[in-house]
Formats: structure tokens, C-alpha cells, sequence
């Protein structure tokens, strides 16, 4: 037997019933399957295309001075605009044209020979000016360093003008990355400094710059300062290099020699400055920051200044050789969006904020010191005041800040929201816009935005407008939620119905969305309201009875709206009052009052006293009859975006705490041989962690289960989650736990225990990777005063504590924030257990293509015994964050292990709104005067925390011969068999980590577990990060892949025009009606309207007309002036609510810009005001009143916004080395198989010498993702052989396949390239994803394999059944990675044949056939209730195996880097065999007899919810499937779950076993003998066996008996369902099919 099995995670969620405050509760108990409805309606009016900010300047390295005191300022970000100038006022220099490309002329000089003309050079960093350079006065320089990809090793130094590139300077060492530059004059010569991370070590490189450059370079490999350096910083006398190390904190100095071979002497620091953690930054106190930044006085090379992006301050040392004396600070100390304002040395030092400090320069002519940060903002202070008696002085002034627009913002916290699987689960989301006017025209149309503005006459939403969708060639209306509101144009529309669906839409619709002008609060209240009331809309998803349904409507507005009806301070003079006309306030009141709420977002900042009047009044119209009641709900004010983003995530996450729709647990379950059944169990708790736990129970050779697990007991069972308790301990004692991650500055070696508080500035670096920050949860005004602190340094603490099991958000409500809570183990959810043992994979072999001949020939017997002894240790994943390592025999939890990625996403369970706001409910006894005592429910205000995905994913092991690391973390270049664990993350995050457990146990002799890599797709910030050994991240980023007209160059020219002669006319008039400035410059210019420059350089008008758009946003790595082929872009116009293609005629990248050319002219307007029309004789053009209108303005008329997008190709687009092209990726559901398939060389031929060449790789499916039409759809090979542990998780064949092996996405409409469409009419609206684990066969899973390798059965969301060949077998003119379409499901939108689940698969006894057997249900929706929904069982052959064939038309579809690929992969799926098909697929729906098998077909299938002549069942089911089958003895059981009837939805529903027949698919159900109560519908021409009320967990099989969970019941023997199963007969195999990792 083989020591690993999956184990029997009878995975159960309990609702306790403790007397305890009654909460909702999640799928399988009733309610919680009703998830809330949350209608988001943005302001699109035209003031929110303002910049928050100013025009900001996004994330900035450095700013340095120039010769006048002008200032200089890199940008790194994703929005960066290139080199920018700003006047020493801290005003935008706009004679200074942002340098975002190299001259076509080229460098003058250079240190190599190498490209330097035309090089994109958008983002930038490591600024440094040089005066009179070489000693030519007036000569001055500026160098910074390439920040762009394919140049991140190269400097150039610009004339101070910026138009002249004097040098450019490449570092020759391949891979290297340059951190940062310094150049300083010594001895009258000039030199450069540059130092970064090569490989898996550092550099340092010094330029002598006195002739042509020429540089010495020396490499470190393994040295870990310069590696993960921040920034460095040289001496006056260049003598001594500083640098400031990222991993740990601290500054080291290091002995220069600048005229030596090797100028840096020695790697053994001369100078070091440690860091406090926490530090103290008041004026007594000698704690220093965390250094990320540094530079030196050039006064005194003695002082030296450093920033810090952790402590978020700025510090002033004095240095010797053994001493760092802090000399002043300036700073809050926490993270702050918010800016510095005031008077020029008024501004204390420790009112002084930032947002994580990169940058400092100290000038020495102006006695000026400039910070940057990661928002923009430019601090400029005086040196002289840097001084403990002065710093209070130094402040003088800010400038820049974020650069983004309120518009954009909207964009980027929406889709935040609805890319986040925490929130999506929980609620169905809808989507619209408004602003003001009803004909979608110019401003002064016809009831256009002006007079809806000013009058209270307008009408808005007018009823539901269907969508329609052809599919093999039938053209059919679809109704709600597909389609719009009918009235819906630029003034407003709901553009997504409410709907499981919405979230995945949304963004599809917002991106390319443009603004119009006016605020009428009309738009909003009706679209809302009448949405709501219209039975064919909003109506379906909205029921005013429902007891259990919650339904909000988030409005988000910047500033004054119109015709409320409300009284409010006056726009102009808040000393008065006025009451404007309007009955929207009373529409949203009735709203409430029907049942839904509406919540107020006060966003942008700035907003006036009496407009925040106005969204008071709303907010309590929309949440209470009465202001200051309990229900009321106040004005959420978010000033910026991440205000926005953080606020609507907090108040979503209180809504679905209310309703939290979580979909059943996905479990698989084995029973344990030996005569032990694993229990994993979690009670819901609505605002905190949910409480789960591990149960051991003996199980006998006859199925019988003792549930006994409280000691003493005699069957050895115990609680995992007691076992962890006890282990625990409060703040300030030594606990018995061991947990530990993967983080630079705290090495876990050794110790396996540094997750904790005196790693603080470590885990603080931690969190800060992923852009999350802790909130301040108790502060002074928290309900816990003697706990509150303010700022969030107490709250970093306390929430490593937490992670420890310590109640610091007080969910007891005693406010004692460092005890144990009652709990400390986080819900199991999704995530299998594993037990791992002494390794015994198998020996025995029957032909030489299998593992165990590869494992005999390479002495695995000997790993065997040297492991003999190893303890069996249980793994399983906790949403705690936790990946739990539980000793089988003990309970006890040996370590857990944090994925330095998943410990990036814990700051977002702090839940600021929380602390001492949830109400519960506790049990007193009281005792009467007789002594009589009696419970008694007091009401407690306790805390909370949000519930989120931690460690969801489930964990595979294998054995697996590799290079890898020692137990003290040193490279192990010898090949030996290592335990491998691979753990996914599931609904944690886009990720997965790989560690070696050979050693499990930690032991005194200093091993333990070893984290190998692990490997993140950051879809919001747009990079890849890889984590090594260490927890060293090194970063991959890659093209944002989309942009809008508004984003473009044009667009930003012509808001930023009219924005404005806005401003301009409103500080006339506030009203709106003065409009003489942007009447000025109405009318639409083109590039050759300008005899200086484009539009986009010049252009002063608010409209812009052109055939011709460039983007900064999507940056290519394609040569300048290179066309860019097609099928890389593509481009959709939103028209009436609705995308349709627009063609592209060329595109290339030029001067650091995408530029796009349409065929035809497109507008993007920000200022309609004209409309013209013939007259009523039809002769002459006229205005709205009848007025002639000039043949030279009447080309400036009738011109809206074309609302148009720019896509790139999931392939070939993101700008990233393929290898590690995991932009693909999404959250990782699809638990990976481990197998070893033949290598391939560089040309994508199969490596000779046999199987001792073939590789180790995981088999993953790319996972879920709502919101990246990229991500999801794609089967990833991570090689697993550690060769090359420079970069570790590369992805196997990338090369060959251009990334993973892609899986196209299929759409009815078909696929456009340039001027080319592919039609697929059979294709799936679905948005593509693959969730499912991979079935994977190898020669060691089956009999009669005749090649090495791996055959590879996917099933994807939209219904593919996708074949991929991983084989040596050349048959049927195959090659490695070969793929076709099996079949069809057909599914669509429509029918909701969403296809989760894994399939199972067998060969059938009486015909020998394999067969593929599946189901389908939206695994998201449980409850779901789709109109036309078709969800079916299936069963599926492939007459081929066990070769692989190309199949439907195609000879042989190309890989995946061939351009042809996408257009022959579709065309293939296309022409595939489908279930509908009845000459290929035979429906035996209802059929129970042999008679009706499937002889001469390829597939069965049954229909849940019909019959076989495919009516719809009445009354409606809405069976789906809740879990993956089981085949067992020519049986296959599926799990099916049926929502309750839709008189009572918040009842439970019910769980049902479908039984079909392997072969021929007929309904066996009745012979499991189960009885269906009267109450539960079970249509008898296809019943199913019904199990009980809740959800059914995947079935196991352990003596001839069925295992399952069913969610829902209260006690965990109640949970656990067993029956025996129908007897029957099977054919052996050599291993489970789905069972590859042993």
C-alpha cells in the first residue's frame, strides 16, 4: 500500500446551537443560499474626471534638484508618464515634456555596445544630478536607471534639458537588476555607482565617467544585502558605499576603494546600523527605522539620512565605526494617504506624513533635503532645522501625489471588489451609471444634461431591454439579467443586471465608459427604484417577503446634486440654507421602505459643506425612518481611491456577514487504512474567524464510526482543534506552536517559529507586498479605552498575536486583548488533508515507462528505509492562514506554515468597523435571594474580524528525485528523492507554494520542512512575484493589458482641457449655468489643427478627433516603429449598453506609447454642447431652436465620445519572459497532479536518453478568476526539478507554448484578429476559467500504457472536455503538448452548465471502454435559479485511448507560441461532438433498464431538471451538481443538491445521490433504497435518492459503504452519511485515476 492518502476530510460545516446571538448561516442550513443583491450606481458626471492630487505623479523613486532649484522626479509606477520637472515652486514644469523615450540618435557615449536609441524609458528610478560635469561649467547631467524590462540594467545620463542622451551604461551581468545608482566627483573625476540582485545574489559596480565609461563589476552570489538592497548612498570621499538591506532593516556600510581592480574591498561590512522593530521616533528616544532609503550629507560624510517605507519616517544619524546616533526624526510613524498642508515650518514632526519613503536627496547648494513615496508626494524640508530642537521647523512644503483621476479610482476599488472571492461568494452584484439627461446627447440638447440639471421634470430606466444571442445559428431574446435598461445611454443606464454573474460583467462595461455633464439625483433614485419594481428586471431577484433576503443599492457621487427636495447648507455660503425641488429623496425612502437600502459614498475628496448635506439626507432616506435610530447608516466618505476601495469592502463585507452565501464544501474523502476516519468540521461565525477543527474517529472493518473525541477515550480519537488550544498561550508566555514562513530578515531555519511579534519589522515588510495595510483597529476612541492606541503599530502587533491565538479584536468583549480566545483553529474548508507517512511508493513494475522502474534504478529503496520511522503527519490548509502540519497519533500540531503570499493578504481580516460594534449575545447564571438560580441573555458589545480565504487550496505530495536546499538552507546540487508538498491556494489567492517535508518534525538537530518556492500572479498591481527558498521576492510585472479613450493620450489632453475651463467657469458661478470658458473651446481638433505638435502635446480644446490614439498604460515589448502583428490587440465599442468589435488597421509602439489607427475617425469628447438637425423643408441646418448653424461649426456638432477599449492577447501581449508567464493564472481551485513526463529541448523536441531525462511537473488547471478574461483558462506545467535555483517555479515548455498550455475561450460571436473573424457559433459566453483538478493517466494508474509520460483530461467551465498529450507517443502524428477537444457540454449562460467539478473515470466491464464521467451547476450559486437551466450527468468515451488523436477537422492544432494556435483551437472545439448531438450522445434520461443503453454512441447523458424529450420539470428543481462523482463497482454516484421550492428560499434545500450505470448511463437510484419525504419534490420519471436536508460533500467509499457529509445538520454525527452502495462490478486498475501524487 502506498504511504500517502488523500484522507477522509468528511468535511463538515456545523451551526451550533449555543444560545448564542442567532446569525445567518451558509448553504445547506437554508438562508444563507439567498445571497444579498448589491446594485453599485456610479456618478459618471464630468466632474470625475478631476485628478485626485492634482495631476499627481504616481509612485516616485527619487526627485533630485537641478542647477536652477528646479526639481527632477523618476516614476516607477504603473501609471508612471515618464521623467518629469517641477518649478521650485512644487508646480508641474509644462515646458519640460516627460521624457519617456530614449532620442532616435542614440547615446553619445556608452560602455558597451549595446541599443540605446528609441528605448522606452517610461519608468525610471535612481536619479542623480551632476553639476559642470567633467569640470565644464555649465555642463550638467542628470543619470537615472531604466526601470523598463528589457533595460532594467542600464543608466543613461541626460543633458539637464533632457533632450540630449550624453552616456548610457549597461551592466554586463545577465539577470542583473539595477536597485539603485550614485554618482559622485572624487578627485576632480566623476564616477557611478550601481548596485542590485544577480541571480540569487548581488552586484556592486563602479563607472569611472572621466572618458568614455568603464566599469569594473563585482558579483556576490548569495550575498543577501545587495540582493534585497533598497538604496545606496557613497561618501564624499568614496571611501565607504552604504546600503540599506530590505530583508532585514538595517544599514551596512562597506570599505571603497575607487582606483582598485576591485573597489569593493571586502563583503564583510565595516559600518552597521540596526533597527528597532516598532521603533519609538520621539525626540529622547535613540531607535532607528527600518532603513529602505539612504543618503549621505555632502557636508559631513559622517551624516547620513534614511527613509523608511516600513515606519513610514524619515531620520538624520551620525555614524563612526562602531556607533549610529540618531540626531532627529520627522514622522507619524504609520501609513497615511492623507497630505501634508500648512504654513513653511509649522508643520511638527510628528504630524509629518508619509506612505512608505524610497527616496532622499540631500542638495548641498540650497541646504534642502526632498523625500519621495510610493503615493507621489514630494516632501521638501530644510537641513539646517533636521536637528532634535528644530525638526518641528524643518517641514517647508508637498507636491505631487497619487496620479490617478476620481474616475479612474472608481475603476480601480471596483474592481478590486469584484475580483475578490470573499466578497463575490457572498452577493450578487449588479451595475449603472448616471449623471444627468435623458436623450444621451450634448449638454444643452433636448432634455439633455443642463436642463435635467436645473429642472425636475426628467425621466430615467423606462423598462428592461433583453438581450438577445445567436448559437448554432437560432437567434433568441434572452431576458434579465442579459440586456439594459431601455432608456441607457451616456446620461445613465443600468449596464448589468443584478445577477451571480454581475461581478464577472461589470468591469466590461465600466473600463470603457465615458462621463457626461451634470448631477441630477432623479438618475439615481429612479433607476434604482423603478429597477427594483420592474417584474422583468430587478423584480426577479428582489422579493419584498423574503425574510432572509438582503438587497443595498450603493450610490457613489463626488460632489453637489440636484432636485433632491432636501435643505441644505448653500453651495456658496454654508451661513445659509436653501431647499431644492425634486422628489428623489422621498423615491429613495420608499425604496427602503419596500426593502431596500441605499448606502451613500461621499467620494473624492473636497466635497462642500452643503453638498455633504445633501448625501447625509440620502443616507438616511435609504437606511432609516428615523435619523439617529440604531439602522441608520451614515455617509461613507472616501477621499481616495484606496479610501473607496477599503470602505466599500469593509461595509460589503458587513453585508454578506449578514447573508454570507459561502457554496458547500468541496470535499474528497478516503478512510484511513488502519481503522481512522479525519473530520474536518467549522462552525459559521458571522463577524469573525470561523471556528474549525479536526476530528480523529476509529472507524471499524465494517464501517461503524465511534465519534467520541473528548480524552479520555480508548479509540485513540482527539481534537485537532483542542490539541492547538492548549498549545496556545497569552501575550507574553512562550507558546508550544511553531509557526513560521518564508520572509527575508528572519530566517526560519533553525527555528520554524518566526511569525511572531519580534519579527515585527519583517512581517510588516510582509504585509507591505501586496499593497495591504493594517488598519487601526483600537485606537483612543475604540471601545476598549485602556486598549487603544492610535496609529496601527499596536494593531501589526497584535495581529501577528492573533495568528498565535490570542484574542486581541476581543471576541469575548472583556477587552483583555492578550488572552487566548476560545478558539484558535481556522475553518478547513476546501482544502483537502493529506496524510504523509514513511515514504512506500511502489517498486513494482511491468514495463520499464513507469515511476516505479524510474524509482528502482534510482535507489529509492534506500530513501525508503532511511525514512522507515518517519510519523505520519496530517496537512491540512485553514482560512486562518495556516497550512497545519497535525501529528496523526497526537493531534497535536507539529508547525504551521504561513505562504508568504497568503501572509501578505492577513491585514485585510482587521475590520476597523468592527471593534466593539457586534452585538452578541452571552449566558449568565443569576442567582435569586432564595438561591435559586436561572440563565439569563445579557447583550454584549464584543469585536470582530472578516472572514477570508487563507490557505484554501488542497495539498499534493509526491516523492520526487531533485536538487534542492540543506536543512540550514545551503544549495543541495545532489539529486536526491525529497518529499515534495505542493499547496494551492484555492479561493486564497492566485498562488501556490512548494515545500520539501522530507523531514517533517522539527527536531533538535535542526531539521524541519524546507520552503522551496512558492509563485504569485498579483492581478491588481499587474507583476508576478517569486518567492525562493528564503522568502527573497523578486518581481515579473507585466502589462495592465487594457485601456480606454479616455485612458489615451488624446483623451487625458482633452479632460484635462476641459477640466479646466470647468474650474474656471464654476468659480464664477456654482450653479453650473455660467459656461463661457468651456464654450471657448468646444468643438473637436485634430493633429492637424496645430502646427506645434499633436493633440496630445498641444491640443486646448475638449475635444479631440483623429483616427490615431496612443496609451501610455499598455507598453509592449516590441521594437519601436515595429508593426505589431495581429491578433496582439483587439478593440470593442460600447454602444447602447451593448460591446461590439472594433476593428484595428495598425499599431505600433512609438516613443514609449501604444499608438492605435482605426479605419475610421474616432471622438472622445469631454464638453457636448451643439445639436443640429435639418430643418422642417429639409434644406437648411439648424440648431435645437431653429437657428442657422455655420457650414464651419457644423463639423463640430453632434460629436459624443466613441466609448471604445484596447485589449492585449492572453498571449504574446503581457510583456513578460514566458517562463514565467503565469499571468494566466487565477485563484488556484484546481488541485495539481505530480507526474514525470518526457523533458523537451529549447526547440520543443523530446530530450533523449530515456526516462532518467524526463521531468518532475505539477499538472494544474489556471484556476478562477471573475474579472481577467486572461486568467483561468490554461493548464500550467510547474517544473519541479530545481535545476536552476536562480529562478525557481519556471513554468515547463513555456518556450514552446508561449506560457502555460492555453485553453482558448470560446464565444458564439467569434474570434476577430486585425480585419479576420473566426466564426464558432457553437462557442460558450461563459467566460473561460478551469477550476477542476486535471485526470491524469500515467503507466503506473493502468494497464496496457505503451508510452512515458502523462495523458492529461481537463474538463473548463464553459464545458470543454479538452484532451492533452504529455507523452513520448509520436502515434497519430502526436507531439509533446499536443491537445484537442473530446467534447462539448454546450454550455451557456443560459442553460448554466457551469462545469466545476473533477471528473472520474473508469474502463466499463462488459465493453472495455475508457469512459470520462462528470456533472454540471454553478458551484458559486447553490441556490441559483436560472429560467432555462439545463444542468445534466454525464458520461463520455474516448475511443482513442490510451493514444492521443487529433480530432473534429484539424490535422494537428499548433502549440501554443505558433500564431495559428488560437484560430485552429477554436475551430477544432467548434466542430467537437457535443452531449446535445443526438447522433453522437444518447439522452437516457429517465431510463432504469440495460435496454436503453448507449450501443454505437460515444456518450450518455441525463438532463436533471427535464426529461428525455427535454420539457422543463413543473414544479422547477434547480438541481446542480454540489460535488465531483464517484465510480464504484460500474456505478457512478453523483452528488446533486436541489435548492428549496421558490415558496420558501430560505428553507434548506435538499441532497440528493444520483446513480447512473457506468456504461450505459441508466438511473440506478432507486436501488440505494432511500425514501424522498412528501415535502421535497423528486420527479418520478428521474428520481434520485434523497439523503437529508443540506449539501453533499463528494462520496468515498470504505467497505462496500458510501461516505459523505451533508452541510447543515448541527452535530458532527448528524453531518456524516453513510449507506451501502449498489452492488455491482469493477475493473481493476493500477491506481486511482485522479490519483497521481503518491
Amino acid at each position: 500500500m502506498k504511504y500517502l492518502k488523500i484522507i477522509s476530510i468528511l468535511f463538515v460545516f456545523i451551526i451550533l446551537n449555543n444560545k448564542s446571538y442567532s446569525k445567518p448561516v451558509p448553504p445547506g442550513a437554508g438562508d444563507g443560499e439567498v445571497a444579498a443583491n448589491i446594485l453599485f450606481l456610479v456618478d459618471s458626471s464630468a466632474s470625475m474626471q478631476s485628478w485626485i492630487g492634482d495631476q499627481g505623479l504616481g509612485a516616485t523613486p527619487k526627485a533630485v534638484y537641478d542647477s536652477q532649484g528646479r526639481i527632477l522626479i523618476n516614476q516607477n509606477g504603473r501609471n508612471a508618464v515618464g521623467l518629469l520637472r517641477y518649478t521650485a515652486d512644487g508646480e508641474r514644469d509644462e515646458t519640460f515634456m516627460p521624457m519617456r523615450v530614449t532620442p532616435s540618435e542614440a547615446c553619445d557615449e556608452t560602455n558597451d555596445s549595446f541599443t540605446t536609441s528609441s528605448r522606452n524609458m517610461r519608468r525610471n528610478a535612481g536619479l542623480n544630478f551632476v553639476r559642470d560635469f567633467r569640470g565644464n561649467t555649465g555642463d550638467h547631467l542628470f543619470f537615472f536607471i531604466n526601470r523598463e524590462r528589457r533595460d532594467r540594467n542600464v543608466v543613461y545620463g541626460f543633458t539637464e534639458d533632457g533632450t540630449d542622451c550624453r552616456i548610457g551604461i549597461r551592466i554586463n551581468l545577465n539577470r542583473a537588476i539595477l536597485k539603485d545608482i550614485d554618482v559622485k566627483v572624487i578627485d576632480d573625476i566623476p564616477y557611478l555607482f550601481a548596485g542590485g540582485s544577480w541571480r540569487r545574489g548581488g552586484f556592486f559596480s563602479t563607472c569611472n565617467l572621466s572618458g568614455t565609461p568603464s566599469c569594473i563589476t563585482q558579483s556576490f552570489r548569495g550575498n543577501v544585502t545587495f540582493r534585497r538592497m533598497g538604496r545606496l548612498s557613497v561618501n564624499n570621499e568614496g571611501t565607504m558605499v552604504y546600503v540599506t538591506n530590505m530583508a532585514d532593516g538595517d544599514l551596512y556600510g562597506y570599505t571603497l576603494n575607487v582606483t582598485s581592480s576591485t573597489p569593493l574591498t571586502s563583503m564583510t561590512e565595516t559600518r552597521r546600523c540596526s533597527n528597532t522593530d516598532s521603533p519609538d521616533l520621539s525626540d529622547d528616544s535613540d531607535d532607528i527605522i527600518d532603513a529602505t532609503t539612504v543618503a549621505v550629507s555632502p557636508d559631513n560624510s559622517n551624516i547620513v539620512y534614511l527613509g523608511s517605507r516600513i515606519n513610514h519616517a524619515i531620520q538624520k544619524l551620525e555614524l563612526t565605526d562602531t556607533t549610529c546616533t540618531v540626531k532627529a526624526s520627522i514622522g507619524a510613524g504609520s501609513n497615511s494617504v492623507l497630505t501634508n498642508t500648512g504654513n513653511p515650518g509649522e508643520l511638527a514632526a510628528a504630524d509629518v506624513r508619509f506612505s512608505k519613503v524610497w527616496g532622499m536627496h540631500v542638495d548641498q547648494y540650497n541646504n534642502r533635503i526632498l523625500t519621495s513615496t510610493s503615493r507621489g508626494y514630494i516632501d521638501e524640508f530644510n537641513e539646517d532645522n533636521f536637528t532634535k530642537v528644530s525638526n518641528d521647523t524643518a517641514w517647508l512644503q508637498q507636491m505631487g501625489g497619487p496620479r490617478i483621476r476620481r474616475w479612474d479610482g472608481v475603476k480601480q476599488a471596483i474592481n478590486a471588489i469584484v475580483n475578490d472571492t470573499t466578497l463575490t461568494t457572498g452577493a450578487h452584484f449588479g451595475f449603472g451609471h448616471w449623471n444627468s439627461g435623458e436623450s444621451g446627447g450634448p449638454k444643452k440638447s433636448t432634455r439633455g444634461g443642463y436642463h435635467c440639471h436645473v429642472r425636475d421634470d426628467c425621466s430615467y430606466y423606462n423598462g428592461w431591454k433583453p438581450a438577445s444571442i445567436t448559437q448554432g445559428g437560432e437567434t433568441k431574446e434572452l431576458g434579465h439579467p442579459n440586456g439594459t435598461s431601455e432608456l441607457c445611454n451616456s446620461d445613465s443606464c443600468i449596464n448589468v443586471g443584478i445577477s451571480s454573474r454581475g461581478a464577472s460583467q461589470i468591469m466590461g462595461v465600466l473600463e470603457p465608459l465615458g462621463l457626461a455633464w451634470g448631477t441630477d439625483s432623479n438618475a439615481f433614485a429612479q433607476l434604482a427604484s423603478d429597477y427594483f419594481a420592474d417584474a422583468d428586471a430587478g423584480g426577479k431577484v428582489f422579493d419584498p417577503d423574503s425574510k432572509c433576503q438582503l438587497n443595498y443599492v450603493i450610490v457613489i457621487g463626488d460632489g453637489a446634486m440636484m432636485n433632491s427636495g432636501f435643505t441644505h447648507r448653500n453651495f456658496r455660503n454654508p451661513n445659509t440654507t436653501t431647499t431644492q425641488k425634486g422628489e428623489a429623496g422621498k423615491t429613495i425612502s420608499a425604496l427602503r421602505e419596500k426593502g431596500v437600502k441605499t448606502l451613500m459614498v461621499a467620494y473624492g475628496g473636497g466635497i462642500r459643506p452643503g453638498a455633504m448635506d445633501l448625501f447625509d439626507a440620502f443616507a438616511v432616506a435609504g437606511s432609516c425612518a428615523t435619523a439617529g435610530s440604531d439602522e441608520c447608516e451614515p455617509t461613507i466618505v472616501a477621499d481616495t481611491p484606496e479610501d473607496l476601495k477599503s470602505e466599500l469592502t469593509s461595509k460589503i463585507r458587513q453585508i454578506i456577514a449578514d447573508k454570507l452565501a459561502f457554496t458547500a464544501p468541496s470535499i474528497t474523502a478516503t478512510i484511513q487504512e488502519g481503522g481512522s476516519l479525519y473530520q474536518a468540521q467549522f462552525a459559521y461565525e458571522q463577524f469573525g474567524e470561523w471556528k474549525g477543527t479536526l476530528l480523529r474517529k476509529k472507524i471499524d472493518s465494517e464501517g461503524n464510526v465511534e465519534h467520541k473525541t473528548s480524552k479520555p477515550n480508548s479509540f485513540g480519537n482527539w481534537s485537532a482543534a483542542v490539541e492547538i488550544k492548549n498549545q496556545s498561550e497569552p501575550v507574553g508566555v512562550d507558546d508550544d506552536r511553531n509557526i513560521w514562513t518564508a520572509m527575508p530578515g528572519a530566517s526560519y531555519y533553525g527555528n520554524w517559529d518566526n511569525f511572531d511579534v519580534k519579527n515585527t519589522s519583517a512581517i510588516t515588510n510582509l504585509f507591505d507586498i501586496l499593497g495591504y495595510t493594517v488598519q487601526d483597529y483600537h485606537h483612543s476612541s475604540s471601545s476598549c479605552e485602556s486598549v487603544g492606541v492610535d496609529g496601527n503599530k499596536d494593531d501589526i502587533t497584535g495581529l501577528i498575536n492573533f495568528m498565535r491565538g490570542v484574542d486581541y479584536f476581543d471576541f469575548d468583549g472583556d477587552c483583555k486583548v492578550e488572552e487566548v480566545r476560545d478558539h484558535v483553529m481556522g475553518d478547513i474548508y476546501h482544502s483537502q488533508l493529506i496524510e504523509v507517512g514513511p515514504p512506500n511508493a511502489s517498486l513494482d513494475f511491468s514495463n520499464t515507462n513507469e515511476e516505479a522502474y524510474h524509482r528502482s534504478i534510482n535507489n529509492y529503496a534506500g530513501f525508503m528505509t532511511k525514512y522507515a520511522n518517519r510519523e505520519n503527519i496530517i496537512y491540512a490548509g485553514s482560512n486562518s492562514g495556516c497550512l497545519h502540519a497535525v501529528n496523526a497519533e497526537t493531534g497535536k500540531e507539529e508547525w504551521c506554515f504561513i505562504p508568504p503570499f497568503v501572509g501578505a493578504l492577513i491585514p485585510q481580516i482587521v475590520n476597523r468597523s468592527y471593534d466593539g460594534n457586534v452585538d452578541s449575545v452571552t449566558i449568565v447564571m443569576e442567582e435569586d435571594s432564595d438561591g435559586t438560580k436561572t440563565e439569563k441573555e445579557v447583550k454584549v458589545a464584543v469585536g470582530g474580524t472578516n472572514p477570508i480565504f487563507g490557505v484554501d487550496g488542497s495539498p499534493v505530495v509526491h516523492d520526487v528525485l531533485m536538487e534542492g536546499y540543506t536543512s540550514e538552507g545551503a544549495d543541495d546540487d545532489a539529486k536526491k528523492w525529497r518529499t515534495i508538498l505542493f499547496l494551492p491556494y484555492g479561493r486564497g489567492g492566485a498562488g501556490f507554494s512548494v515545500l520539501d517535508i522530507t523531514n517533517p518534525v522539527i527536531n533538535d538537530d535542526g531539521k524541519g520542512p524546507i520552503h522551496m518556492f512558492s509563485i504569485f500572479n498579483d492581478q491588481i498591481n499587474k507583476k508576478i512575484l517569486i518567492a525562493d527558498h528564503e522568502g527573497n521576492i523578486s518581481e515579473e510585472p507585466y502589462n495592465s493589458g487594457f485601456s480606454s479613450v479616455l485612458q489615451s493620450e488624446e483623451g487625458i489632453q482633452a479632460l484635462d482641457n476641459y477640466t479646466t475651463a470647468r474650474k474656471a467657469d464654476e468659480d464664477k458661478d456654482e450653479t453650473g449655468e455660467t459656461t463661457t470658458e468651456q464654450d471657448a473651446i468646444a468643438g473637436c481638433k485634430g493633429d492637424g489643427d496645430y502646427d506645434d505638435g499633436d493633440f496630445k502635446d498641444v491640443g486646448t480644446a475638449a475635444c479631440y478627433r483623429g483616427k490615431t490614439f496612443h496609451f501610455a498604460n499598455i507598453t509592449l515589448d516590441i521594437d519601436d516603429n515595429e508593426a505589431i502583428a495581429a491578433g496582439v490587440l483587439s478593440a470593442k465599442l460600447l454602444k447602447d449598453g451593448f460591446s461590439e468589435a472594433l476593428g484595428i488597421e495598425s499599431a505600433i509602439m512609438t516613443d514609449g506609447l501604444l499608438k492605435v489607427t482605426f479605419a475610421e475617425e474616432k471622438i472622445v469628447n469631454a464638453y457636448v454642447t451643439t445639436i443640429i438637425k435639418k430643418d422642417d423643408d429639409g434644406n437648411e441646418v439648424v440648431d435645437e431652436n431653429g437657428d442657422p448653424v455655420a457650414a464651419d461649426d457644423q463639423q463640430y456638432a453632434n460629436q459624443n465620445t466613441d466609448q471604445f477599449s484596447i485589449s492585449t492577447a492572453c498571449k504574446g501581449a503581457t510583456g513578460i519572459a514566458p517562463e514565467y508567464d503565469y499571468t494566466q493564472l487565477g485563484e488556484t481551485w484546481s488541485t495539481p497532479r505530480i507526474v514525470r513526463i518526457p523533458d523537451v529541448s529549447e526547440t520543443g523536441n523530446i530530450v533523449s536518453g530515456g526516462i532518467n531525462n524526463d521531468k518532475y511537473v505539477a499538472v494544474m488547471g489556471g484556476g478562477m478568476s471573475k474579472n481577467d478574461s486572461c486568467a483561468g483558462s490554461a493548464v500550467f506545467l510547474v517544473d519541479l526539478s530545481m535545476e536552476d535555483r536562480d529562478s525557481p517555479g519556471k513554468i515547463f515548455g513555456a518556450e514552446t507554448n508561449g506560457g502555460p498550455i492555453n485553453i482558448v475561450d470560446t464565444s458564439p460571436a467569434g474570434f476577430t484578429a486585425g480585419a479576420n473573424t473566426t466564426a464558432t457559433p457553437n462557442g460558450s459566453d461563459i467566460s473561460n476559467a478551469i477550476p477542476a483538478a486535471p485526470l491524469v493517466i500515467t503507466p503506473d494508474t493502468a494497464f496496457g500504457i505503451p508510452w512515458r509520460g502523462a495523458m492529461v483530461y481537463i474538463n473548463d467551465l464553459e464545458g470543454k472536455i479538452t484532451k492533452i498529450n504529455l507523452t513520448n507517443s509520436t502515434e497519430n502524428n502526436a507531439k509533446l503538448f499536443s491537445q484537442t477537444t473530446l467534447f462539448r457540454l454546450n454550455s451557456n449562460l443560459d442553460n448554466a452548465r457551469y462545469s466545476y467539478f473533477a471528473m472520474d473515470a473508469g474502463i466499463g466491464v462488459s465493453k472495455g471502454q475508457f469512459m470520462l464521467f462528470g456533472s454540471t451547476g454553478n458551484f458559486t450559486d447553490l441556490g441559483g435559479r436560472e429560467e432555462n437551466m439545463d444542468n445534466i450527468l454525464y458520461g463520455v468515451t474516448d475511443p482513442d485511448y490510451p493514444l492521443f488523436k487529433h480530432l473534429n477537422g484539424p490535422t494537428t492544432i499548433p502549440k501554443g507560441s505558433d500564431p495559428q494556435f488560437v484560430v485552429q483551437a477554436l475551430k477544432g472545439a467548434d466542430k467537437a461532438n457535443s452531449v446535445d448531438n443526438a447522433t453522437v450522445c444518447k439522452n437516457v434520461t429517465g431510463s432504469t433498464d440495460f435496454a436503453n443503453c448507449i450501443d454505437g454512441k460515444d456518450a450518455w447523458v441525463v438532463k436533471l431538471g427535464r426529461d428525455a424529450s427535454d420539457n422543463i420539470y413543473l414544479p422547477k428543481t434547480f438541481r446542480k451538481a454540489s460535488a465531483s462523482p464517484t465510480l464504484f463497482k460500474g456505478q457512478v454516484y453523483f452528488p446533486i443538491y436541489q435548492p428549496p421550492p421558490n415558496d420558501t428560499p430560505c428553507d434548506q434545500g435538499s441532497a440528493f445521490i444520483c446513480v447512473s450505470d457506468d456504461e450505459c448511463g441508466y438511473n440506478n437510484s432507486a436501488k440505494l433504497k432511500l425514501n424522498t419525504p412528501a415535502d421535497v419534490e423528486n420527479p418520478t420519471n428521474n428520481a434520485c435518492a434523497f439523503v437529508r436536508k443540506g449539501v453533499l460533500s463528494e462520496l468515498v467509499i470504505f467497505a462496500d459503504k458510501l461516505f459523505a457529509n451533508v452541510a447543515g445538520p448541527t452535530g458532527d454525527e448528524e453531518t456524516l452519511f453513510s449507506i451501502l452502495s449498489v452492488p455491482g462490478e469493477i475493473m481493476q486498475n493500477k491506481g486511482g485515476w485522479r490519483d497521481s501524487s503518491f
